[in-house]
């Protein structure tokens, strides 16, 4: 009997050792809870092919596709916007937590410049009624600025003053189902405001935009793997084209100030205004006949 227990030892140990082993690497090797996985470029790549050649039993309509692109670009931005507040704070400490992007999202403050209250509502996009840059500017215009306000505090003051209402992409329903008569406005991280006119978004084909392409400057966008791809492949999806003014620019000498070195002046001047977002910049990104659109490969994972 003990031999027989002896030679079950002598088996089961190796065994033993192995699973432990096989259990020690996987702990080590898979990702932990709040790691993603760093995908291969072949495995970015294979992806990107399984979401585009998606086709769907039955054709869905063009403006429906376009809708839920533009419900999934404005959660993209702000997954983006909150994965960059989370990188801030990782690297420097400061007081009272404050959360450093959503603090400068804040459009409420004192006359010192300090925020009334804290919240990520100005950090989600502001639909506003102007159909284009010169409506807006004559908006802005007719908020005069009261002397309490510093030139720090000006273009706060005047964008919380302007007619706008949060948009939530995760919670609230698609704002482009049915005719868009409104615009977006958007803070994307702590430097920069754009401004999305009426007419900023469309749904294209390859065909359409393939000279555009060839003439991208350096802040227009279209993503480096697409040239990659076959013909074939680019002419059986959508490309969403967004076309975006700057319409403000944090001080980087002094961020914590807010919004407010283009337009932090108490009279806006005219020239300077247009010469500012007259810079269009163009996006685009590849959306699936099944309406699922790509924005980053690390949205992949």
């Amino acid at each position: 009997m003990k031999i027989l227990r002896k030679k079950s030892l002598i088996i089961l140990l190796p065994v033993i050792v192995m699973i432990g082993v096989v259990v020690a690497y996987q702990f080590y090797h898979s990702p932990k809870q709040g790691e993603v996985k760093t995908l291969t470029d072949e495995e970015i790549r294979q992806k990107y092919i399984e979401i585009l050649s998606c086709t769907p039993e039955q054709s869905i309509d063009k403006k429906i596709i376009f809708a839920e692109a533009m419900k999934q670009y404005w959660q993209y931005r702000m997954d983006e916007l909150w994965k960059h507040d989370e990188e801030i704070n990782d690297l420097y400490s400061f007081p009272n937590k404050l959360r450093t992007v959503e603090n400068h999202c804040g459009l409420e403050f004192d006359v010192f410049g300090n925020p009334l209250s804290i919240t990520k509502e100005t950090c989600y996009p502001w639909i506003v009624p102007y159909k284009n840059t010169n409506e807006l500017y004559q908006a802005l215009l007719t908020h005069s600025m009261p002397v309490r306000y510093n030139s720090q505090n000006a273009f706060r003051y005047r964008m919380y003053s302007l007619s706008a209402k949060t948009y939530k992409p995760k919670i609230n329903d698609n704002i482009y189902i049915g005719e868009q008569n409104f615009s977006i406005i958007k803070r994307e991280g702590w430097g920069n405001t754009y401004f999305y006119p009426e007419d900023c978004c469309r749904l294209v084909f390859y065909k359409d935009i393939k000279e555009q392409i060839n003439n991208l400057k350096q802040y227009d966008y279209f993503p480096d793997i697409m040239k990659s791809f076959s013909i074939e492949l680019l002419n059986k999806i959508y490309f969403l084209e967004i076309r975006r003014n700057p319409i403000d620019l944090v001080k980087y000498d002094a961020s914590f100030e807010g919004l407010g070195e283009r337009l932090s002046g108490s009279n806006l001047d005219k020239h300077d205004f247009f010469e500012t977002v007259n810079h269009v910049y163009y996006l685009y990104y590849p959306v699936s006949l099944c309406g699922k659109g790509v924005f980053l490969p690390y949205s992949l994972q």
